[in-house]
Order: C-alpha cells, then structure tokens, then sequence
C-alpha cells in the first residue's frame, strides 16, 4: 500500500515552488508538468521555469525543448491552463509546431492567458506518431 505522503509529495513541492515564486529554485519534477500524447520523437523537456503571478501580473513560464537525436524532428506543444484546484481556466489552446534540428535546445516563453492560472501543463505529441501522419502534412 502507498503512502499518501508519496503522492502528495509533488504537488506539494509544486505548490512550495510557486509560493516562493519560482520553479528553478526548487526543481519540481517536469514529468509532473508535461503530457505525451503518442511516441515522442527524440524530444524531452530538459528544464521547466516558472514565476508565480500575481492579481495583475499573469504566470509566466519558461520550457526548453531538447531535441536528443542527431536528426531533425518536429513537435507540435500547447499549455493547459489551471487554477488552484486543477481546473482549466482557459479554453485549449491550438497546437503550435516547432522545428528542432539535431541536438537543439530550443527555449519557448509562455505567458498565462488570465491572472486566474496559478498552475499549468504542458502538452506534447509528435505528429510522426499518428496514424496517417507523416509529420509534414501541415507544412505542405
């Protein structure tokens, strides 16, 4: 049986993160902040950042994007948006494409789109990894 402590573990460094104001200070873990939808292609999230908004000013987010293979891949991420209690408070966001060449990192800055987001996740999906998709389709 696991202890509850375990689960509640990286929410609550989540939470102690954004309370201090920033994600790197304490490192939360960026699998907790990320979902793959289909086979990611030799793509990882290597560093997360974070600043806690405020009633004025939204939350802001830095992700850096590694591309691990020596080849060109292609990615397509957005965000979700949440609020303390893990609700959406925006509507989804399109998917937005991204070319990473080989061994690339490449750094993307969020803005939340309303102060109501303390919290988000990132999403991403190699477009490869669909069926009937050959990941150029949308460029073409």
């Amino acid at each position: 049986m696991k202890k509850p402590t375990r689960r509640a573990l990286p929410w609550l460094t989540l939470a102690a993160c954004l309370t201090l104001g920033a994600l790197p200070a304490c490192t939360p873990n960026v699998n907790s902040k990320t979902e793959t939808l289909g086979t990611p292609a030799n793509i990882k999230i290597s560093d997360m950042r974070g600043i806690k908004g405020t009633e004025t000013t939204p939350m802001r987010v830095q992700v850096t994007f590694t591309n691990t293979s020596s080849l060109n891949a292609r990615l397509y991420y957005r965000v979700r948006w949440l609020d303390n209690d893990g609700f959406t408070v925006w509507e989804d966001e399109s998917w937005k494409p991204e070319v990473l060449h080989g061994q690339q990192n490449k750094i993307i800055n969020l803005i939340a789109p309303t102060t109501k987001a303390t919290d988000f996740k990132v999403e991403m999906r190699n477009p490869a990894s669909l069926p009937g998709r050959d990941g150029w389709d949308i460029f073409n």
